[in-house]
């Protein structure tokens, strides 16, 4: 009974889907000043005799469940005004690092340098690559490697830059790696230089389906034409995605007649690329994110509650092997290969596979729970006058029995936490939550089980503000990724 059930859901399922569409366009310009590269948080370098400009950007590790321990990326601006991401992997001895270098094409049109020469320089040892008609289509990328001889190396702490050049300075990074002979670095970092933090994948036209082993924002796909949407098993309906979480799968549609490459988004760290891969109740299209294929015994998920948008579940997922002895799960499991739906056969899930399986009930043992982060806000008083600083203390409390990453203390970042001040009328006089950019996530530190830490923020009261006010503090774990902060209030009388 439950499998013939399963076959007619699955049907349902992608009848309603193929008849969803989209059609958006892509909008990816340079920034026209230096105020505007810097405004995005670029870094002037001065390129020979012209500029060019840099962003770090944070690179998630499969291996690591967090930030890559030693490849690094840059989004980088050519002083030509063309933008491309630059990625660095590296290994060494005590007599030699080998180093990979990969170069992506972030425009929307092919990016030509010419004969371009390529140069890695640790302290004085340099060594370089000449590439003849260097172009980048859109979403191209270039690997070149690089061997140094660190022998030569006389610095206890060598300077280590790259630079490209053609007939002038292209572009340059100061220091984008710390490589020394007293240092040594076995082996490149899997998963990362291969499969950057830049994702370039093509959709054919129609339906297709995707998943990734890290979180990604959909923005970006949206402004290149592609619809990304996943599945709300509980309530039968699909829904636009926002964003891609690590293990689960998505439908994605290109509503035009030609195949379409697209790039997505750099990962973000997030509790959420912690945690075991989530389901819910009825049908849930799932990514095997393990990077190899996985039997059913080792296939672990989580839980996730639909009533209360629970994004937290259970320290201790269970195997799907398991879940189907106990009649919790299916054991029909369906897999999308080429297009096409077929039930899995086999008693593993092949790596990189898009799936189906349906959740018939909850495991009794397992008790759902809202995220164990709450926060207090504290110094705020009754009484001030125009121009005085109000300081405020978000004091954050882990009500959970396991750790979770937080922003460390000392950083004041608008994404994570801050104010929004209004009048008796509803004027905002100060909004922190406008204009948030959280892509490129700031040190992050765990917070233990029952600990607590305070971020400091001081609002200073305009000169002409007279009156009662009402402050909401946020604080946002997500950093404005995933569902709603959560809010305290309080009312001030400026006298």
């Amino acid at each position: 009974m439950r499998g013939e059930k399963s076959r007619f859901l699955v049907g349902c399922v992608l009848l309603i889907f193929a008849s969803i569409g989209a059609i958006l366009t892509l909008n990816n310009r340079s920034p026209h000043s230096a105020d505007e590269a810097l405004g995005q948080n670029y870094t002037e370098v001065s390129c020979g005799s012209v500029l060019s400009y840099l962003k770090p950007s944070p690179l998630y590790n499969v291996e690591k469940r967090g930030a890559s321990p030693r490849a690094v990326a840059y989004d980088l601006i050519l002083s030509s005004g063309e933008r491309v991401r630059a990625l660095f992997d590296f290994s060494s001895s005590v007599t030699s690092a080998n180093i990979k270098v990969k170069i992506t094409n972030s425009m929307d049109h092919l990016i030509d340098l010419g004969n371009t020469n390529l140069l890695i320089e640790v302290d004085t040892v340099k060594t370089n690559q000449t590439i003849s008609e260097l172009k980048l289509d859109s979403a191209e990328a270039k690997f070149v490697e690089f061997e140094i001889d660190l022998t030569e190396v006389k610095s206890a702490s060598p300077k280590t830059k790259f630079s490209i050049l053609n007939s002038g300075c292209v572009a340059e990074i100061p220091e984008f790696a710390k490589i020394t002979k007293e240092d040594r670095q076995g082996g490149f970092v899997s998963g990362v230089t291969d499969n950057d933090e830049s994702s370039i994948v093509t959709f054919k036209p129609g339906l297709s389906y995707l998943g990734f082993s890290d979180a990604r924002l959909i923005k970006n796909i949206e402004r290149q034409g592609i619809a990304v949407y996943s599945y709300d098993g509980a309530k039968k309906v699909w829904d636009r995605a926002s964003v891609i979480k690590p293990g689960l799968g998505y439908a994605a549609y290109n509503a035009g007649s030609k195949p379409k490459k697209v790039i997505f988004d750099s990962p973000f760290q997030s509790e959420i690329n912690n945690q075991g891969n989530a389901v819910r109740l009825g049908w849930n299209l799932m990514y095997n994110n393990f990077a190899r294929d996985v039997e059913y015994a080792q296939y672990m998920v989580s839980f996730f509650d639909s009533d209360t948008q629970s994004q937290l579940y259970d320290s201790s997922p269970l195997s799907l092997a398991t879940l189907m002895k106990d009649n919790l799960v299916s054991d029909q499991v369906y897999v999308l290969r080429n297009g096409l739906l077929v039930r899995n056969e086999s008693a593993a899930i092949q790596d990189a596979d898009v799936f189906w399986v349906y959740v018939y009930d909850y495991p009794k043992k397992i008790e759902l729970k809202p995220l164990g982060l709450d926060f207090k806000l504290e110094g705020v008083g009754d009484t001030y006058q125009a121009g005085q600083n109000v300081n405020l203390s978000f004091m954050v409390v882990n009500l959970d029995g396991t750790s979770h990453n937080v922003v460390a203390p000392g950083i004041v970042d608008p994404c994570s936490y801050g104010i929004k001040v209004t009048d008796q009328g509803g004027k905002v006089i100060r909004n922190d939550m406008l204009g948030r950019a959280c892509l490129n996530w700031p040190t992050m530190t765990p917070l233990q089980s029952n600990a607590k830490i305070n971020y400091n923020y001081t609002w200073k009261i305009p000169s002409d503000t007279l009156g009662k006010y009402k402050i909401e503090a946020y604080f946002d774990n997500y950093r404005g990724v995933l569902g709603i902060p959560a809010v305290k209030e309080s009312l001030i009388n400026v006298k």
